[in-house]
């Protein structure tokens, strides 16, 4: 990160506070602040890097299992969020400091004109949360800026029955899949790896690959 360790501001919890918090975690949420970078893209001119800022949401999870009633809830979580509006954020690239505010829904969008070329591949970014008068962050956040290689194409992708079986036909086995399935559970079809992997080399040299773009 870029700026010093976090130290939060300082806050008297009382006893209802911190058993808000710990029955929280127990059903997998927090009330900390929290910075999420989704990841952005960018060319040799200008990087693109967007994200939110929640005072409630999920703790990731660490564990995935094949159980309908974890997945189910691990689901409902994933749309148990508060964002902050206006909430001041920074992110540093190539050692200069970006700031901007969030909007109502919490979401932030940072353009920026770059000074130096940038290599083809993943870059991380990071994103600093500040409160109103304090000069250290309160939340950090981390993602990956996406620069493609110089080529001819690009390719864009949904992901439900196109690289993975979702079942979008049929109602009662899309909802199925999407309560008793996750990240590391859900099969892709037949055959579609390698075919991603030869489009990702179409005409591309050996270190080259082509850019995606999921539909989510």
């Amino acid at each position: 990160m870029f700026y010093e360790p976090i130290s939060h501001p300082q806050e008297k919890k009382s006893w209802f506070a911190k058993i808000i918090r710990a029955l929280l975690q127990f059903i997998g949420l927090t009330n900390q602040p929290v910075v999420k970078v989704y990841h952005g893209y960018g060319n040799s001119e200008k990087v693109v890097v967007f994200g939110h800022v929640f005072s409630l949401s999920p703790i990731p999870r660490k564990t995935y299992r094949r159980n309908v009633l974890t997945n189910a809830l691990s689901l409902l979580r994933s749309f148990t969020v508060v964002h902050i509006p206006n909430a001041r954020v920074a992110l540093q690239w190539q050692g200069q400091v970006y700031e901007t505010k969030t909007a109502q829904d919490g979401f932030f969008r940072f353009e920026c004109v770059i000074n130096l070329p940038v290599d083809p591949g993943l870059h991380q970014a990071n994103v600093a949360y500040f409160q109103d008068g304090f000069s250290k962050p309160v939340a950090e956040g981390a993602g990956w800026v996406m620069v493609p290689h110089p080529g001819q194409l690009a390719f864009v992708s949904d992901i439900d029955d196109t690289f993975l079986v979702s079942h979008s036909g049929k109602a009662f086995k899309k909802f199925y899949a999407l309560l008793s399935k996750n990240a590391h559970s859900r099969k892709p079809f037949e055959g579609v790896v390698n075919h991603y992997n030869l489009l990702a080399k179409a005409r591309m040299g050996a270190d080259g690959v082509n850019p995606f773009f999921l539909c989510v």
